[in-house]
C-alpha cells in the first residue's frame, strides 16, 4: 500500500479527541514487526482550519467534514479469550486463603 496523506476534523485517535485538522498518514507495517501488513494510521500534523492544513498539505485527501479514518480496535483478540474464561476461579483455589 503506497502511502495516502489524508486531513480529518475531528482529529480522533484513541485517546484523544480535538475540535482541529489533523493530518494523518496511512500506510502498512513493515515485515519486521508483529503487525506486518495491517494498516497504519500515524498523525503527522495538526491545525486550526482547513485552509491552514491544505496551504501545507496541498495534494492531502479531504473527505469532508466530520469524517475520520479512526477505527476503534480491541485491545485483545476477542478469540484469545479472558481471565473470565480461567478454568479454576480463584476462591475454589487450594491456595487461596480467606
Amino acid at each position: 500500500m503506497a502511502a495516502l496523506i489524508t486531513i480529518e476534523h475531528p482529529a480522533v485517535g484513541a485517546s484523544y479527541s480535538h475540535d482541529v485538522y489533523g493530518v494523518y498518514r496511512y500506510d502498512t507495517y513493515g515485515r519486521g514487526t508483529v503487525l506486518a501488513g495491517q494498516e497504519r494510521r500515524s498523525a503527522v500534523d495538526f491545525f486550526d482550519s482547513l485552509e491552514d492544513a491544505r496551504a501545507v498539505y496541498p495534494r492531502a485527501e479531504w473527505n469532508g467534514e466530520g469524517w475520520t479514518g479512526y477505527v476503534a480496535r480491541p485491545l485483545v483478540d476477542p478469540a484469545a479469550g479472558t481471565w473470565a474464561a480461567v478454568e479454576e476461579p480463584w476462591d475454589d483455589h487450594e491456595d487461596y486463603d480467606d
